[in-house]
């Protein structure tokens, strides 16, 4: 994966969390999120190492 594309996909994500917050139980839905972005995390690290 280059940077860009790697750069372009992780921008999508942020914009994506960011919708959340503006829902009345964006809280709930933040944390979920964080879990999965943690999760893809590892993949990714365990992928690229």
């Amino acid at each position: 994966m280059d940077n860009f594309f790697a750069s372009n996909w992780l921008c999508r994500v942020i914009n994506r969390l960011r919708e959340f917050e503006s829902d009345k139980d964006g809280i709930q839905k933040w944390r979920e999120n964080e879990r999965i972005l943690e999760m893809m995390k590892i993949f990714l690290t365990a992928v690229f190492n």
